[in-house]
């Protein structure tokens, strides 16, 4: 009766110890996902704002974006570098930074690859921060 009974603790001794494990990994997971998201909406707003301050800049809008995000900085946590001074995501996936125009408006779109580390699929954390949104109209004073 002991021996069973040993048995049956050591058996819901490792079931407790397999769902403890998957619930540290699934937190681990979530804030990989909230880190990234974070950092993406953290990258394109700090670029369109860098890109308004920068509005008598007379090179290309694609150059004037590079430029900003080769020298970007801020705290480690959001902004991420791999061995050649690339942004990263938390799981080492490449983020793009570029400009982009939808009808009137401009905005500065960041977008990383997500876990999967393609780009354009659903996993992807996408942020757009906007520069103008009267480009190209008669609005505009």
């Amino acid at each position: 009766m002991k021996r069973r009974v040993l048995l049956w603790t050591l058996l819901c001794l490792a079931a407790a110890c397999a769902i403890l494990v998957l619930a540290v990994r699934f937190a681990y997971l979530a804030a990989q996902h909230i880190a990234a998201g974070d950092q993406v909406c953290y990258i394109a707003l700090r670029v369109a704002e860098e890109v308004k301050r920068r509005q008598n800049d007379t090179r290309r809008p694609e150059d004037l974006v590079a430029g900003i995000v080769n020298e970007l900085d801020g705290p480690p946590q959001l902004i991420i570098r791999d061995a050649d001074h690339r942004l990263i995501d938390p799981w080492g996936n490449p983020i793009s930074v570029g400009i982009k125009r939808r009808g009137s408006v401009v905005y500065v779109e960041a977008r990383g690859a997500g876990p999967d580390g393609v780009m354009g699929t659903d996993d992807d954390k996408v942020y757009e921060g906007v520069i103008d949104t009267h480009a190209g109209s008669d609005e505009r004073n």
